[in-house]
């Protein structure tokens, strides 16, 4: 696993023995601004483009920060539509143990309502990992 980025909120890496891209949340997302979910983001689709994974990771179990509807809207075409042009069809979510932010990052990702991409829920790292790697 190779660290591609990462600042106080989140850890990308990149498994490229699996195609995955993985990204760790920190608490501190808790503090952040509109504009750091957008600099996060950008960063994720870069290293998606550049990488093209089949899958994405995403630990959430520390994430902290609430995404507001227009948040949800600006992330159909900045994150979604790039991350499926890039090749992702897999997101696998480890869920958080806080509710807010669990509920919001589950609108977020409800709103790119195209199929293209599959999502699926995890409590668990090593069965969200062997969900994406397999067929």
């Amino acid at each position: 696993m190779k660290t591609l980025f990462e600042n106080k909120f989140a850890c990308i890496m990149l498994d490229a023995a699996e195609s995955l891209i993985d990204v760790k949340w920190f608490p501190s997302t808790d503090y952040a601004t509109k504009e750091d979910f957008k600099v996060w983001n950008r960063e994720i689709v870069r290293h998606i483009q550049e990488h093209q994974p089949k899958g994405m990771l995403s630990n959430t179990k520390d994430y902290k920060f609430t995404i507001t509807p227009d948040l949800q809207e600006w992330s159909v075409t900045h994150i979604f539509e790039p991350m499926v042009a890039a090749g992702v069809r897999k997101l696998a979510m480890i869920v958080s143990s806080e509710l807010f932010p669990q509920i919001s990052l589950e609108q977020f990702v409800d709103e790119y309502e195209e199929k293209q991409l599959t999502t699926k829920y995890f409590e668990d790292l090593e069965e969200a990992r062997q969900w994406l790697i397999s067929g």
